[in-house]
């Protein structure tokens, strides 16, 4: 329990801090694929404890990007996190990648099966410190982890989005442009 609690302590102190002071990214360029390949690996037995299909669809041949690799990968498993959160009775979980072609982006689709976000939170959950996890789940959220994902993605040059349906999931959108040759 001890540990748990460190682990949570930390992970709210590192969101706070970088929502006061965001870290300017380490750019290297990259394949996304090999950002998602890690981020799978490091999830792939919490998706099999929640009984949480994993389907993944990035193709190798994708264009570059240039990205800070921790950063991006801290915004994968933010979101891979909070679906797993809103499965708890297990689910499916996607993982897409393509290239959109007219905006020279790399758009990365997180798609679950969970119970979805209201209508009315929609606009409010890339706020900082707005949460929808008030405890009823076992879950507290510091309302941090989203603001975060957007500052990120926003400090490479992207953008991020959400769809979603009550009852029937949600969709992150991550756009990351391309590094052109």
């Amino acid at each position: 329990i001890m540990l748990e609690e460190i682990d949570r302590s930390n992970r709210i102190i590192t969101e706070f801090l970088l929502t006061t002071k965001p870290q300017a990214p380490l750019i290297s360029v990259l394949n996304i694929k090999s950002v998602i390949n890690d981020v799978i690996f490091l999830t792939q037995n919490q998706a099999l404890m929640q009984q949480v299909e994993m389907v993944v669809d990035v193709p190798e041949e994708l264009p570059n990007v240039a990205i800070d690799r921790d950063q991006i990968k801290q915004v994968f498993l933010n979101l891979i996190c909070n679906a797993f959160e809103a499965m708890p009775d297990g689910g499916r979980l996607t993982i897409r990648s393509y290239y959109n072609q007219d905006k020279k982006q790399i758009v990365t689709e997180i798609e679950d099966t969970g119970i979805g976000i209201p209508k009315e939170n929609l606009k409010k959950i890339f706020l900082p410190f707005f949460t929808s996890k008030n405890g009823n789940s076992g879950k507290i959220g510091t309302g941090l982890g989203l603001s975060v994902c957007k500052n990120i993605i926003e400090g490479h040059g992207g953008s991020i989005e959400v769809e979603s349906k009550i009852n029937e999931g949600s969709k992150f959108l991550v756009y990351l442009p391309i590094v052109e040759e």
